[in-house]
């Protein structure tokens, strides 16, 4: 008897004896040669007969058997941005590292600052369905509503290509300060997640407005694509 094979005596009527096979954890089928193909709650065994998760997939895992994870990661150097503050740890791929005490962070920008724009760009290394977009800004001690409108008035782009002029528009902030950890909608298809924020001279802007000396301080940026969340590490 092969050892993924376990013979159990069920039940004995008269001279008669019910056999029941079954198979050893982590192995299903009629003669228990496939292998439990996903990874289910608990680290339980598949189901012995069906190779399914009786009782739902494990916290990272998905579909049907459970062996999609639902965390892909792309390299770090898949998120870039247009300006870098002087410093050995404000590049874009803090803002993808997994670490909220590490952020990436730009030059200024405002209406008396040489920039007026600025954005963060994460290329998802193909045309992926993204559905919702996770950003956290960085936040200072007594200093939460000046980063809330310095926050303020970003946009969020899916793009075919490395620039917005082409893309869609899937997310704008509206006039109410945003906060600073803030999950969004974010419906598209295209191979790049763009953040994007302006200040323009002449342009009125809502109360609470950040219009000079804007940095713009990403420490944690993560999209799900189609019920996957990517995290670029």
């Amino acid at each position: 008897m092969s050892v993924k094979l376990i013979t159990y005596l069920l039940y004995e009527i008269g001279f008669a004896i019910a056999v029941v096979n079954e198979c050893a954890a982590g192995w299903f089928g009629s003669d228990c040669v496939h292998q439990c193909p996903g990874h289910c709650k608990h680290n339980d065994s598949c189901n012995h007969v069906s190779g399914l998760c009786d009782k739902g997939c494990g916290y990272d895992w998905k579909g049907r058997f459970c062996d999609i994870k639902k965390f892909v990661t792309f390299n770090n150097g898949n998120a870039s941005q247009s300006t870098t503050y002087p410093g050995i740890m404000y590049d874009a791929r803090y803002a993808v590292d997994k670490d909220v005490t590490t952020c990436a962070r730009t030059e200024v920008i405002g209406t008396t600052s040489a920039d007026k724009s600025v954005w963060w760009r994460m290329d998802l290394g193909e045309m992926s369905i993204v559905q919702r977009v996770d950003i956290s800004f960085k936040n200072y001690d007594g200093f939460e509503m000046r980063q809330r409108g310095r926050f303020a008035g970003f946009s969020i782009y899916i793009s075919n290509n490395s620039g917005i002029d082409n893309g869609d528009l899937c997310y704008k902030s509206g006039p109410v300060l945003p906060f600073l950890n803030i999950s969004v909608e974010c419906f598209g298809f295209g191979r790049y997640v763009i953040y994007y924020n302006e200040r323009f001279p002449g342009e009125v802007y809502p109360k609470g407005f950040e219009q000079s000396n804007v940095h713009t301080e990403l420490c944690e940026v993560s999209v799900q694509e189609n019920g996957t969340s990517i995290i670029v590490v």
